[in-house]
Order: C-alpha cells, then sequence, then structure tokens
C-alpha cells in the first residue's frame, strides 16, 4: 500500500518585496516545521522519495525535514507542478506516481488549501 505524507510549507513573511516564488519562511516557519518533523521521527516516520515544490519557503521547510529525517539532500525531486493555485496539479502528480513507490513525501505550495482539501477528498 502507498503511504504519502502531505507537507505545506511552513508560515511565510511578507515582509520582502518578492515575488510569491521568492517568499522565504518566518521564523515561526521555522519553529513550526521543527516541531512537525519532530512528531514524524517521534512517530517513525520513514521516507526516501521527497518531492518538493520549487517555492522558496517549500524548499526551506524541506531541508528541515531532511536533515532532521537525515536523508541526502540530493534525494530531493523539485517538482514545478507542486507551486500549484488551488492543488489540480498536485492531485495529477499524485495520480501518476508509479505504483513501485509506496512511501512518498509531497511538500506543497498551495494557494488555496480549502480548494485543494476538496479536490483530495473526490480524488480519495
Amino acid at each position: 500500500m502507498k503511504s504519502i505524507t502531505l507537507v505545506r510549507h511552513g508560515k511565510s513573511s511578507w515582509k520582502h518585496d518578492v515575488s510569491d516564488r521568492d517568499r522565504p519562511l518566518q521564523d515561526r516557519g521555522f519553529v513550526d516545521s521543527e516541531l512537525v518533523v519532530n512528531q514524524l521521527v517521534n512517530r517513525v516516520f520513514y521516507c526516501r522519495n521527497i518531492f518538493s515544490s520549487p517555492a522558496k519557503r517549500a524548499l526551506s521547510t524541506c531541508k528541515i525535514f531532511i536533515r532532521t529525517l537525515q536523508i541526502p539532500e540530493n534525494e530531493i525531486s523539485i517538482i514545478e507542478d507542486l507551486y500549484d493555485f488551488d492543488g489540480r496539479n498536485v492531485i495529477e502528480f499524485i495520480k501518476k506516481i508509479p505504483n513501485n513507490i509506496d512511501d512518498v513525501m509531497i511538500l506543497v505550495t498551495i494557494m488555496h488549501s480549502h480548494q485543494f482539501l476538496i479536490y483530495l477528498v473526490m480524488f480519495l
């Protein structure tokens, strides 16, 4: 059975005059990401297939996760479609994950998380 762990990036900062894609994490985003990944460690979490949005805040969150989970950075696959507006591309990406991959962590940048949850429920 396939195990998929979806992670939304940590809290981003709006202090900087940068494009949405280049928006960094704020301090709280770093702290919260550490808290979440430590909960995964406490549950004996294992995953070797890591996919991330190319957005700076998603990649920063991803790097916190892989450091804590002791996964080499070169094992991250950066996928353009995971930088998504409403989640449809993320659902399509999930549908296309090969059957021989059993464990997946996906770090996403979805602008409208509530809409994504609707699509996810319809997909399941």
